[in-house]
């Protein structure tokens, strides 16, 4: 069985500017539940929240 990737990026979206991004997450502990968490958008500093299965660790980073 192929072991995940210990990090890896995920693209995201502001809810309120549609501004994309991306975050690193970690994957090392497997996939956990899917569960919201808190990031600040890069262009309208605007708190949203993103359902992923893994923690995010870095970011956001601007996609430009």
């Amino acid at each position: 069985m192929e072991q995940p990737p210990e990090e890896f990026s995920r693209v995201v979206t502001c809810a309120h500017c549609h501004e994309k991004q991306t975050v690193r997450t970690d994957g090392k502990f497997g996939i956990r539940f899917m569960h919201a968490q808190s990031v600040r958008c890069v262009k309208c500093s605007a708190v949203f929240n993103v359902i992923l299965p893994y923690q995010i660790i870095g970011g956001p980073y601007s996609n430009e």
